[in-house]
């Protein structure tokens, strides 16, 4: 192992050390690494059981879950809000870990994040019916790091990862969040689609999910009471409903040189309203 990380090791942009503390990172790994850190700084993530084991390494982030957290302090508080709670941990968690920042995970209650000590951002968690936990961990370390590698602030870093970390707890398996189903998340929340290949990524997404799609189409282009009936007898008929929209030249050639009375940008925005 120590062979491998002196051979490969400028050629990450990351290492990211998931610690389950069955043996495999002894304390000769651990001094390898401080020595390469030394030699070239690399951003380190760890996420472990035992985080006080790799204080040395000064690492970038690191992510502990709440029971870590009291593990790793020696408390044994059940405060009535976790979230104030962890806030006040700063200080102490920055010591215990030497990191850069330090998130800790809440489960439905989010995340805290740290800069040093001082408390930077919360995130709160999407709501997921009948969550599968396995794996959530994981991909939450995952994107944050790689948000942080790719520049992201810290208040993006955290919602992408939790994010991320809900996707995954959508699925039946031990599963990952793909950078596809992360767009396509997004462009729920957004409404407007704006690329065929995304549209096509946004429906696997829901198929994925037992979501019937129903699909429709149309020029909007002078809103009335007919076209909110229409939409919404076509929403009853599924559980999301996908609208296409002519553009302007189709408008024309359909309606006349006159038309559209709106242009699409326009219409796009009133019916997305």
């Amino acid at each position: 192992h120590i062979e491998y990380l002196r051979n490969n090791w400028q050629s990450y942009h990351a290492i990211l050390i998931s610690d389950y503390n069955k043996g495999v990172i002894t304390e000769p790994i651990v001094e390898a690494l401080r020595s390469l850190q030394l030699k070239t700084h690399q951003f380190i993530t760890i996420d472990s059981k035992r985080l006080s084991f790799f204080r040395s390494l000064n690492p970038a982030l690191v992510k502990p879950n709440y029971d870590e957290v009291t593990a790793l302090l020696e408390v044994s508080c059940q405060p009535e809000n976790r979230v104030e709670y962890v806030q006040s941990l700063g200080e102490a968690l920055h010591q215990h870990t030497g990191a850069d920042i330090v998130a800790v995970t809440l489960d439905s209650d989010g995340s805290v994040v740290f800069e040093k000590d001082r408390f930077t951002h919360r995130s709160c968690a999407p709501p997921v019916s009948m969550p599968n936990v396995v794996g959530a961990g994981d991909t939450y370390i995952s994107t944050m790091t790689l948000a942080a590698i790719s520049q992201a602030g810290i208040p993006l870093m955290t919602e992408l990862a939790t994010t991320a970390a809900a996707i995954a707890m959508k699925k039946k398996c031990t599963a990952f969040c793909g950078i596809e189903e992360l767009r396509g998340y997004f462009n729920i929340k957004e409404k407007c689609v704006q690329s065929l290949k995304e549209l096509e990524q946004l429906s696997a997404l829901y198929r994925q999910q037992g979501k019937k799609i129903v699909f429709t189409n149309g020029c909007f282009d002078i809103l009335h009471s007919g076209h909110v009936t229409y939409l919404n007898r076509a929403k009853e008929l599924g559980d999301v409903l996908i609208v296409g929209m002519n553009n302007d030249d189709s408008i024309r050639r359909i309606k006349g040189p006159e038309r559209p009375i709106n242009p699409l940008r326009d219409r796009m925005l009133v019916l997305s309203g």
